[in-house]
Formats: structure tokens, sequence, C-alpha cells
């Protein structure tokens, strides 16, 4: 919640930013002044240089890690929108990512690098407006836009205006806790900085269950994770689940086991049996495999030659068991909404035990017919039924169609 500090200071922002100035440099130590004496900056951000360059930004705080200046907050103040030949937005991510360079060449021998993913708060102010975005580095660099807040809104505006004060608290709380954990952060962070910082989950009955990463899944917010008892795990982070139905077609001997599902802030984390020993792969994969001409494929010392993998069930009988599957989900009520050839797992034929010949997976979109719906971020270059579009119903006779064309 903000502090009064915190809404006085947004205030005397409004009342400057909103202002005509004779030159942005003015306006960059008003702006720069009122961020430091409200306590929403732990120190005043000065100009700083990237690297030996003659270039710098508006104003960053640094921290010393592995004996390196590391930046964590960068800004870059505009006169007016559009008073100049460069993006403000792009031009503060460069100066963060020529720091993160220059960090990288220099620490790339240290162990300790590896946990490392540099966080940084990314603040602009361009005439009327504050924007703030948040900036880590895991394989790559990755910028994400949080919020932007007209600082000219009306006093009557009572949504706008609170809006505009939770920013500024949030970002005091933020820029104070990364000056405070910077200079530990390589020795005190235990995952490594590609991993998510939760390493436990609740069971159904409150009980704590801690894990150890192992590896991520293509690029995916999916992990395999070692429980503390030895289990495999797999951990997926999604910001919507059906754990009911997940857990209809587990019981219907077609999904993996569901652990638990927890809300990690904005969040969902699912955690459920990791089955990659008997079901190495997808149907998509398999197909691929089985088009793929073994006669190019020759081996070399970096790859060593592998059994080829062989599936239980052939792809037909693979497409009809999903069909039957599916009818078996629909009785139940439920709708998966995403069924493609990758969300359906195929047990290899000498896997030991008796499980079933094929698992479907992906319950994110998933839940009860009617109810269900596609979310915004549906990909339309994958090809769905004509009326599977976003923010409409995922019906049941979509997931027969999809299913369909499973071996296309």
């Amino acid at each position: 919640m903000p502090t009064p500090q915190d809404i006085q200071c947004f205030e005397r922002l409004r009342a400057t930013a909103s202002l005509n100035f004779e030159d942005e440099a003015w306006r960059r130590e008003e702006f720069t002044d009122i961020l430091t004496d409200g306590g929403i900056l732990p120190a005043r951000a000065s100009r700083g240089y990237v690297g030996s360059s003659r270039f710098h930004d508006d104003g960053d705080l640094r921290a010393v890690v592995l004996g390196i200046e590391l930046v964590y907050y960068v800004q870059e103040v505009k006169h007016e929108i559009g008073t100049s030949n460069s993006d403000p937005y792009v031009e503060a991510i460069h100066y963060w990512i020529e720091n993160v360079r220059y960090f990288m060449e220099n620490t790339q021998d240290n162990p300790d690098e590896a946990r490392c993913n540099l966080p940084a708060i990314i603040v602009l102010h361009f005439g009327p407006y504050l924007a703030i975005a948040a900036a880590v580095y895991d394989e790559g660099p990755n910028v994400e836009h949080l919020c932007c807040i007209p600082l000219h809104a009306h006093t009557t505006n009572e949504a706008e205006l609170q809006g505009g004060e939770r920013a500024l608290a949030a970002l005091r709380v933020a820029v104070h806790a990364l000056r405070d954990r910077y200079p530990d952060m390589p020795f005190e962070r235990t995952p490594r900085a590609d991993f998510p910082f939760r390493d436990f989950y609740k069971d159904d009955d409150g009980k704590s269950h801690r894990f150890t990463y192992i590896e991520a899944i293509e690029e995916k917010r999916i992990f395999r994770v070692l429980h503390e008892d030895g289990t495999p795990l797999c951990v997926k982070f999604s910001k919507r689940y059906s754990a009911a139905a997940h857990k209809a077609a587990h019981s219907a001997g077609f999904a993996p086991a569901l652990r638990a599902v927890n809300e990690v802030y904005d969040w969902t984390m699912v955690v459920m049996d990791d089955k990659t020993a008997e079901y190495p792969k997808n149907m998509w994969d398999t197909k691929a495999a089985a088009r793929a001409d073994p006669a190019k494929k020759k081996p070399t010392d970096k790859v060593p030659a592998q059994p080829p993998f062989k599936p239980a069930v052939s792809l037909a009988e693979a497409q009809k068991q999903v069909q039957a599957k599916l009818a078996v989900l629909h009785e139940k009520g439920f709708v998966h909404g995403d069924l493609r050839d990758v969300n359906v797992l195929v047990r290899k034929e000498d896997a030991p035990g008796d499980g079933a010949d094929i698992l479907i997976v992906d319950w994110d979109w998933a839940g009860v017919e009617g109810e269900a719906k596609y979310p915004r971020s549906i990909n339309p270059q994958i090809v769905r039924p004509l009326d599977a579009r976003a923010a409409t119903n995922i019906k049941a006779e979509h997931d027969v169609w999809m299913a369909q064309r499973l071996l296309k």
C-alpha cells in the first residue's frame, strides 16, 4: 500500500510533470529531485556512462557485484514524446544490456556468475507520462513493460490516481530491495538464475515439499525437478490451469498424477509426476522420427548413436486411443482446448509396468464445457476449427476436430 510519503511524492510529480520546461536537462533534474526527496530512490540517480564510451543514460543506480559495478536502476527522460530520434525505452534497455555484457565478460570464469540474473528497473519519463519496466537476463535479455501512468489525469479520476500511487510505491519497494539484495545475490541465491525462485510446493493437506531444479524443458515454463525423496517431478508455471480436468483425466488413466496446484503471486504453479522415462516422446516427435531417413543420420564422436524410439502403439492406434479418452473426458463434462500432437505423450515399447499407451498433457486451457474459453494469446497460426477464437467457448466438438488431425 502507498504510504503518505508515496502519495505526496506522486502529487508533486503530477504537478511538476505537466509543466512546460525550457530544456530536457531541467525536466531531468526536477524528476530526479522528486524521486530522491520522496524516498522512492535510495540515493540520487546520477548520469552514468556506458563503459569507457561517451554514451550515458539520464541517471542510474549501481551496486558492486563480484567486483564489477552493475546497474540496477536506469532512467531515461525526454522533454516530450517524439522530441528525439531515439526511443527512450530502447535506449534505456541498451544501456542496461551493455552493462550486463561488460559484467559477463569480466566474470565468465567465476562460477558464482551463473546465479546472477542481473535484474534492473527501467523508468521512463516523457512529457506528462511515467512508464516502468523490469529487466532480467537468463539465456538472453528479457524486458517487460509493467505500467504507464498518465501524470496529467484529472483530480477526480480516482482510478488513475490510485494506480499511479500504487505504481510509485511498488517502484520504491523494488528499487530499495534491489539495492539491498544485489551485493550478496550470487552467494545467497540458491537456484540458478535461469530457474524460478520457488523451490517447494504445498500439497492438499498444507504440507510443504522441497525440490531441486534439474533442467528446463524446451524453453517453456516447465521444469524437471527432483523431490526431496528422490522422486522425479515436473513443475509448470502458467497463468491458468484446470486442476479439475487434469484430475478427471488422471482418474481415467490418461494424464500424469497431479501433486499440487499452488498460487505463486499471480502465477499458478502446477506440480505433477514426471513420466519422461516411460513416455520420452510426444506424437509430433514420433511422426517426425517415422518420416526421417535413417541413412542421413550418421553418429559422430560428439553425438553417439542413440537406440531408436519404439512406441508401444502405432500412430494410428495412438490417435484412436486419444479419441476414446476424449469421449471419457467429455462425458465428465470437461473440454481440453489444445489437443495437438505435442500434447500427446507416447509410451515406449519396453517401458516397465502396464501404463496407458498415451497420456494427454497441457491442461492450461481446459475446464468445464460452457465455461472454459480460449485465451487472448491463442496462436492464429495453428490450424483450429473456424469458430475457435480468443474469448469464445471451447467446445467438445473442437477437441474432436483437433483429434482427427493428429496424424497430419
